[in-house]
């Protein structure tokens, strides 16, 4: 997935942001963030084929033996649950 950051919510619930830009990741492992903190800078790093953002919830901190987890957003005051391999462009 290139350069990433993995934020652990608790519960067991990870959140993935994947590709992010070589070098831009700005957080260091086991640092607090809170919403609205910049974490790295869109990119396409890994096997992507332009920039974008690969976010995903999951149930593991591992990558390669997480499983994915449901998860529904509220965009601009409508709510839709993205299913794998969703693509959203907002």
């Amino acid at each position: 997935m290139g350069n990433h950051v993995i934020i652990d919510h608790g519960h067991g619930v990870y959140a993935c942001l994947g590709h992010l830009q070589q070098g831009s990741v700005v957080v260091q492992e086991g640092q607090e963030v809170i919403m609205g903190q910049v974490l790295g800078a869109l990119g396409n790093s890994g096997f992507s084929s332009g920039p974008h953002l690969h976010f995903q919830f999951m149930d593991s901190s591992d990558l390669c033996r997480a499983s994915p987890l449901p998860i529904e957003l509220e965009v601009e005051g409508q709510t839709f649950a993205p299913q794998a391999g969703d693509i959203i462009g907002l």
